[in-house]
């Protein structure tokens, strides 16, 4: 890095990262992760009137967040590994997972929807097509994680589902940051089965569910999240 003339990332954090490493000559700047209207559209889900009775769930994520074949369940070594199986077992929920199949859901894997990876182009079409309610963020403290950028939470809020991802706030890493700290729902990583049972099926009443989905969308409308936005462009022309 230190040939380059400038080094770009998608946090503060990883910027600072890189350079308390030995990266000294380039400039780093800080260029945020925005999504593309262009590929989730700028429709706006409707307000549910009644109960969800049976929500759609999505989780998107590469192998590298956990790995099959030395059994590491990574970032889904917490309790909504337990809480996907129990749900979908006992036919809770409706339960998609992207980009694979990791090894612990094999027993449940005929009563769920399993989507292999796509490239970056086709990546949102079978996110629409499935309509999930919910997206689930799993995520463990680590500086892999630390550096991540919140590219998930605004691919949910553009997509029109409610987002729930992990953080480690009030735990002895909560010096370090998770990409999900200012979502308008998180819950800790080690948080227990019961307490977030509790939480996602009090997002599923009406008043909740639709208090969230707003709050989403105007996260994205006034924040600078879309790409075309006029706050992200002056952002870019203000770096570059």
């Amino acid at each position: 890095m230190n040939e380059m003339d400038v080094v770009c990332v998608s946090t503060k954090f990883l910027g600072e990262y890189i350079r308390s490493h030995g990266v000294t000559n380039p400039e780093i700047k800080v260029i945020y992760n925005a999504v593309p209207q262009y590929f989730w559209g700028p429709q706006r889900k409707k307000p549910i009137k009644e109960k969800l009775k049976k929500p759609r769930v999505i989780y998107t994520g590469s192998p590298t967040h956990y790995n099959n074949q030395t059994k590491m369940k990574g970032d889904w070594d917490n309790v909504w590994t337990e809480w996907v199986i129990k749900n979908v077992e006992e036919g809770k929920i409706d339960f998609c997972c992207m980009g694979g199949l990791p090894f612990f859901f094999e027993g449940i894997q005929n009563k769920i929807k399993i989507i292999n990876w796509v490239n970056s182009y086709q990546y949102h079409l079978p996110i629409k097509d499935f309509r999930p309610d919910f997206m689930i963020g799993p995520l463990v403290p680590n500086y892999f994680n630390y550096s991540k950028s919140n590219i998930k939470a605004t691919e949910s809020y553009a997509i029109g589902a409610v987002f729930i991802g992990n953080t480690w706030k009030g735990t002895k890493y909560s010096k370090f940051p998770s990409p999900y700290d200012d979502c308008p729902v998180n819950v800790p990583y080690d948080i227990r089965f019961i307490d977030l049972d509790k939480i996602f099926w009090d997002l599923t009443e009406p008043e909740n569910y639709n208090k969230i989905l707003q709050e989403q969308y105007r996260i994205m409308d006034t924040g600078g999240w879309w790409l075309e936005s006029e706050k992200y462009v002056k952002m870019l022309s203000e770096i570059l």
